[in-house]
């Protein structure tokens, strides 16, 4: 190149190995006519361009714009260099090492189109091949042991190449270059079909192939079949099992209520493609286009009348619906089906062939399996419409960049339930997939191994570990057992400063003073009660101070208030000092009389300012709810019957105008209530417009008061999609000066604790 042109050394961190980055560069260079070089290490990728400079800003801007499917990237270092004369050609140079440093590994991906196009073409030697992957998809984290990111360190080791997959997988020019899990009909994993008692029902295996065509389709057909049936099927797919029935035949779903003891939690629904998802939901563009993301999370959706049967999302207006993420998946799925998660209640995914025989054998009628082990569970990931609730599969383990002062490495535990664990190491924070709730010895074990994987794909010892301050929580109790055994630091942390931390950390805003509203269902709080309805100030350093919380009430029995709303409505009504509440009649008159006598001498109560039981006393209040089965069903009931409501947004904030405080609030749900003079749908409205009313204006003072510009909402309630909706419109009118954070990456609910927790520990390292 003659005098006229540039040079620039461009450097991508982020995930970035081993998902096809380097012929991406190297195609961009070549349709721009630039030389130079890319090549990787532990870090990142590194790239030199040569051409003229608006070449250069166009191949730059075509590198980002067109990244492969599985490429994350987190951080950009551009920097310009000196013309290097005589350079002919741009290459693929050899990969460097640099000290201390780790690759970063992508999530397990949804099978890409390349991949899907061969499943479907019957001229392809992957035809109908339920294990086919590329570099740009397939299971990641889900079947890693250690570091390097080889064949060898997954579980895939077992499934020798054979020569044609070989030769794909050292041709930088094929999609399948480096494809760790890369496989076909010849060389890779079979599957099989059983009865509940494990004996074989299809064998896909002959002496020639691991996976016949013919084979596999019997066994497609024989599971479609059992669905017809009303059946329950078990299926193996990348991260763990899920239990499979018909989502349009009510008599199967019932069967799977009633097996698995989950009366009405609603039932994610796996469709074989978009246009099936619209038929039965109203997706809009970002319900479309989370659907069809490389991760195909599950997606709360709007319900269309009478498209599923009833027993699919009681009491809801809304359906989780999810794509078939693996070719496993897009190969049997021929019409909606339940795809609900195969564990015990309280338990894991079951991942094992073994474990799930024994232990869904009394749940699932026939199981599909497979013998590509899984190393670790993974769930699937959720969104309630564009708001993230569980961070997992496709999402997980890309990391978050996490900017301190000092960087000791630091192992965050999380907290009891929607539990995840976070391991900071240099300037990353790399959040777990979701492990759930650890209640059972088989999450608590299930935790560990994650703990182990995610400090072994780091190569990492941890200097310090952070949990939560409850005492009677699992992992602070874990936490403390590991911080003696290693001889290393322990930081405890108050349970909603972690969600604050959690938002800020996802902003890249630790070092800004911030005014954040913490509202969930509980957290142990300093003084010793329960809170959830609480607005925190955060100092530069990343210290917090209580402003304000909710009005303190009693609730009666503890656990046994958060299963029955009407307790926690007959304790708000005693303390808040509202008129007499009519009992509900489906309540025992002498269960009523002695919480009615522990109110007023206050045996056996505790003491909450949460938000989330406000939510469940209003459910009661309204007659949506009195006993729950399933976390936050009474307060996901009262949205429900809110967004059946005909009152605009602003008709409904103008009548909560009215109500000033809260206590004012719940005597007008009462009194409508009773006197009928508003329908129930409308009370519903005006309450969650009332509260967030509330929290706004508590916000706003909070702010002034402070002198911070910068205010957020985290905790569970702010997935409620109405409360958080009105609590926005509501600062942006009266206070629009205000940088407003809400959670995007990372969930909200306690899924989202551990990047709190790890926060704190890299701000408070001694």
């Amino acid at each position: 190149m003659g005098a006229q042109s540039s040079r620039v050394h461009i450097f991508l961190e982020g995930i970035v190995q081993g998902v096809g980055m380097r012929p991406h560069v190297a195609r961009v260079a070549r349709r721009f006519g630039l030389t130079g070089f890319v090549g990787n290490n532990e870090r990142g990728v590194f790239i030199e361009f040569q051409g003229a400079a608006s070449t250069l800003r166009q191949a730059q801007e075509a590198l980002i714009d067109e990244l492969p499917p599985l490429a994350h990237i987190l951080d950009i270092q551009t920097s310009s260099l000196s013309p290097v004369p005589g350079e002919e050609s741009f290459r693929i140079v050899a990969s460097t090492h640099v000290e201390g440093e780790k690759t970063l590994i992508s999530p397990d991906m949804t099978t890409c189109d390349a991949c899907l196009a061969d499943i479907d073409d019957k001229n392809n030697r992957r035809y109908h091949y339920p294990f086919t992957t590329c570099t740009h998809c397939g299971p990641r984290l889900s079947i890693i042991e250690s570091l390097p990111y080889d064949r060898a360190t997954t579980t895939m080791r077992e499934f020798p190449m054979c020569s044609q997959c070989e030769t794909e997988y050292t041709n930088p020019d094929d999609r399948r270059f480096h494809a760790q899990p890369i496989s076909c009909p010849h060389c890779g994993p079979t599957v099989w079909c059983t009865d509940s008692n494990g004996a074989s029902l299809v064998e896909t295996r002959t002496n020639e192939l691991v996976v016949d065509v013919a084979k596999f389709d019997e066994l497609v057909h024989t599971v479609r079949s059992a669905w017809d049936s009303g059946a329950i099927v078990a299926v193996k797919g990348i991260g763990g099992f899920h239990l499979m029935c018909s989502a349009e035949d009510e008599v199967a779903v019932e069967k799977l209520r009633k097996r698995k003891h989950r009366p009405d939690k609603p039932l994610a629904v796996l469709v074989p493609d978009l246009d099936a998802a619209k038929t039965i939901a109203v997706l809009n563009q970002e319900a479309e286009g989370l659907l069809t993301s490389a991760s195909h999370p599950i997606v709360s959706v709007p319900l269309r009348e009478h498209s599923l049967c009833e027993g699919i999302a009681p009491g809801l207006q809304e359906v989780g619906l999810m794509l078939p993420y693996s070719p496993l998946h897009h190969l049997l799925v021929d019409r909606p089906v339940v795809a609900t998660s195969g564990n015990l209640s309280g338990e894991p995914l079951c991942v094992t062939n073994d474990d799930a025989l024994r232990k869904l054998s009394h749940l699932a009628d026939m199981f599909v399996l497979h013998d590509r082990e899984i190393y670790v569970p993974v769930e699937d990931s959720v969104y309630v419409d564009t708001t993230l609730v569980r961070r997992s599969r496709g999402l997980a383990p890309v990391p978050l960049l996490l900017r301190t002062e000092t960087q000791p490495t630091v192992l965050a535990v999380g907290g009891e339930l929607k539990n995840t664990a976070t391991l900071a190491v240099g300037r990353y924070a790399h959040m777990s997939s979701h492990v759930g709730d650890m209640g059972s010895l088989d999450a608590q074990r299930h935790f560990e191994r994650m703990v182990d994987q995610l400090c072994s794909m780091q190569g990492a010892r941890p200097d310090i570990v952070v949990c939560d301050m409850h005492p009677g929580y699992q992992t602070s109790a874990w936490a403390q057992r590991f911080a003696h055994h290693h001889d290393v630091e322990l930081i405890e942390v108050q349970h909603h400063h972690a969600h604050a931390l959690s938002l800020l950390t996802e902003h890249q805003e630790l070092s800004t003073p911030a005014t954040i509203a913490a509202l969930d269902g509980t957290g142990y709080g300093t003084d010793g009660t329960i809170w959830g309805g609480e607005i925190l100030h955060l100092t530069a350093d990343g210290e917090a101070e209580r402003r304000w919380h909710l009005p303190p009430f009693s609730l009666v029995g503890g656990d046994k208030a958060v299963r029955n709303p009407w307790r926690i409505a007959r304790g708000l009504t005693h303390d808040w000092q509202l008129e007499s509440l009519s009992p509900p009649t489906e309540v025992d008159q002498a269960e009523l009389q002695l919480v009615d006598s522990q109110l007023n001498s206050s045996f056996g109560t505790t003491t909450t300012t949460s938000m989330g039981r406000v939510f469940d006393a209003f459910a009661s209040i309204l007659q949506v709810r009195q006993s729950v089965s399933y976390e936050a069903q009474a307060a996901m009931e009262l949205e429900a019957l809110a967004s059946t409501s005909p009152l605009s947004q602003a008709a409904a904030i103008s009548t909560a105008d009215t109500l000033s405080t809260f206590p004012r609030l719940a005597q007008w749900a009462v009194n409508s209530m009773r006197d009928g003079s508003y329908p129930r749908a409308d009370i519903a409205r005006i309450v969650h417009a009332a509260m967030a009313t509330l929290i706004a204006g508590a916000l706003i003072d909070a702010a002034n008061a402070s002198a911070t510009e910068v205010v957020g909402i985290t905790g569970g309630c702010a997935v409620n999609r109405i409360l958080m909706a009105d609590i926005l419109h509501v600062l942006q009118c009266e206070s629009p000066a205000l940088r407003v954070l809400t959670h995007q990456k990372v969930p909200a609910t306690d899924g989202g604790l551990s990047l709190g927790q790890a926060a704190a520990g890299r701000l408070w390292a001694q």
